[in-house]
């Protein structure tokens, strides 16, 4: 609900504590496959949903960059490493946010800055928790522009940082999601570095400096 109060189905997280959703966009596009009778069915068809967007999406923005061989690219990009097509075929937002991130891009190399505002829009809408990597895709492109140019671009700088507000702020409790996020992004990251035993999933073991 909009004006939600509590989440106490999940008795022992900062999801509860801070009652609020990282992941609000991604569970508003789930909606629609929830309707399935069979839930597991739903939960794989949108998988594929999610798959098959991905590489839409990478070859959208390979055409709008006139990369060569655009046909090629996105089934590379599938099979390009052991894990990849293991983490692509998941119901998880992670696969939107990448979508997104590579349409940033490629809106911010050939122009569009309502393209640029609309995916800095839906990536902090649909997985909070990634919201750096817009700012990364935006700060390599910009300083790319700067050096090539010698000028700053500010004009989508500003449409990247409005999206990114916009899409925090459309959901029912935006501050606690902030804090959600600084928990997933920050607090994480020092409780592995300390050597906490987090052990129930390989994301969550202390980063090697291989990684």
């Amino acid at each position: 609900g909009l004006m939600i109060s509590e989440f106490p189905w999940i008795a022992y997280s900062v999801i509860k504590e801070f009652a609020s959703d990282i992941w609000d966009g991604f569970h508003v596009f789930l909606i629609p496959f929830t309707f399935l009778k069979d839930q597991v069915l739903g939960i794989k068809i949108a998988g594929t949903f999610l798959t098959a967007t991905l590489l839409i999406i990478l070859y959208w923005s390979l055409a709008k960059l006139k990369v060569s061989k655009k046909y090629f690219w996105p089934f590379l990009a599938l099979f390009a490493a052991p894990n990849v097509l293991f983490h692509f075929a998941m119901t998880r937002p992670h696969i939107l946010s990448t979508a997104f991130a590579i349409l940033l891009f490629a809106f911010l190399a050939r122009g569009g800055i309502i393209g640029v505002f609309l995916t800095s829009f839906l990536s902090s809408f649909a997985h909070l928790g990634l919201f750096w990597m817009v700012l990364v895709v935006f700060g390599v492109t910009a300083l790319a522009k700067f050096f090539a140019e010698k000028k700053f671009d500010w004009q989508n700088g500003i449409a990247v940082a409005a999206g990114l507000v916009a899409g925090w702020l459309l959901r029912p409790n935006p501050i606690g999601a902030v804090k959600i996020a600084y928990v997933q992004i920050i607090k994480l990251l020092l409780e592995k570095q300390k050597g906490t035993p987090l052990t129930f999933g390989r994301e969550i073991f202390p980063l090697e400096w291989e990684t």
